[in-house]
């Protein structure tokens, strides 16, 4: 069965599972849909209508629920967590050993390192105003 024809059945379901896991993370905290809309800037009638399983979040929403909730997109999402540490760590290995091999590697983790301070300061402006 290709994507095409999934039900709306199984669509229904998980939004109403991702609603009661809102609902439940909501109240973890001791917290009223109010409470949450607060520290997400979500109105709670769209709370209520999400935790009943009425509508999806936006993907604004859904990062404010995720940051506010302390939870991965997985886990609020799909209800379980993504890869863990150890796995991410194996995974990456598996692929620098794929792009290239071990004695080349000091020149990997060199461009790597690059990369790396790239990203962190894409200006190149060494924090300079």
């Amino acid at each position: 069965m290709n994507r095409g024809d999934e039900s709306s059945e199984s669509r229904d379901e998980i939004l109403a599972r991702f609603g009661i896991r809102i609902a439940e993370q909501r109240k973890a905290r001791g917290w009223t849909q109010r409470g949450l809309g607060l520290h997400t800037n979500v109105a709670p009638t769209r709370l209520s209508r999400m935790e009943r399983g009425g509508v999806w979040p936006k993907p604004e929403e859904l990062v404010a629920l995720r940051q506010a909730l302390g939870l991965t997109l997985d886990e609020l999402v799909l209800g379980e967590a993504g890869p863990g540490l150890e796995e991410q760590e194996q995974r990456l290995a598996k692929l620098l050993k794929e792009l290239a091999p071990v004695e080349d590697w000091e020149a990997v983790l060199r461009l790597l390192r690059v990369l790396i301070s790239g990203y962190r300061n894409p200006r190149g402006d060494e924090g300079r105003p």
